[in-house]
């Protein structure tokens, strides 16, 4: 297909052009640095983990601005979060959230600390990137329906919090050592998803809607392409190749 028709498809695709060399292999490096390494240290369910799957999308990304944005959306206001609780403990010797206390415990390797660090930089990178390629509405849509999927595998793909994944996306509760009982182990599901929804998602929706819009894009343009999505399965969409081509995902 020319480009000049993948344009007209895809208003965004010009800007995913943009993004510099160096950011690329910013985002390559992370990938084969931190997803080998998890998939050895622990295992493949490892990476159900939220990050995993934003360094993936991220990765996956590179030319799609969907991914970008639904990679950012997921994860930059928990990172910031994950960094505030790093650096108090860091530099107090108290916990805060507790978000970061295993990067002070004695059961984890110095190497695999230092890759933890990916949560310092990643989403300075993500907000750079979003920045060029501007930020595709139909993140939230798209992003939701992912961590739907992540938190049904997390909870069915591990027996208990104390396995080699731990407590994969808090399925288990709150807390890492005692499972939660105050509802059903499904409707918890439920909470979390939410919480991610409304706490995260759409907050971060709005803010980034607003501070990353595609210049010169209507939202009844936004809304006019995203009507495909709606007409193609993601399955059928990936099956064809039209994630990594850009043609309809936006």
């Amino acid at each position: 297909m020319p480009k000049s028709d993948n344009y007209k498809k895809d208003p965004y695709a010009k800007n995913t052009e943009k993004i510099p060399l160096w950011l690329k292999l910013g985002f390559t490096f992370l990938f084969i640095v931190t997803i080998p390494s998890n998939i050895f240290n622990y295992s493949a369910v490892n990476l159900l983990w939220f990050c995993d799957i934003a360094i993936i999308i991220a990765f996956l990304g590179l030319k799609s601005s969907l991914l970008i944005s639904m990679s950012a959306l997921a994860w930059v206001a928990p990172q910031l979060v994950w960094q505030v609780d790093y650096f108090f403990h860091l530099l107090s010797g108290k916990r805060l959230f507790g978000f970061s206390d295993y990067m002070f415990g004695p059961n984890l390797s110095v190497f695999s600390k230092i890759g933890s660090l990916f949560h310092v930089w990643m989403p300075y990178m993500l907000l750079y990137t979003l920045r060029i390629v501007r930020y595709n509405r139909w993140a939230l849509v798209v992003q939701t329906l992912t961590a739907c999927i992540a938190l049904l595998l997390s909870f069915l793909l591990t027996k208990d919090m104390f396995g080699p994944a731990g407590n994969l996306n808090k399925v288990y509760g709150l807390s890492d050592t005692k499972p939660q009982a105050w509802v059903a182990p499904w409707l918890w599901l439920v909470v979390v998803l939410a919480y991610c929804f409304f706490c995260i998602y759409l907050p971060m929706h709005f803010l980034f809607a607003r501070l990353f819009r595609k210049k010169g894009y209507s939202r009844a343009q936004s809304v006019k392409s995203g009507q495909l999505l709606t007409n193609h399965s993601l399955a059928s969409l990936i099956s064809k190749g039209f994630v990594n081509n850009n043609n309809y995902l936006q």
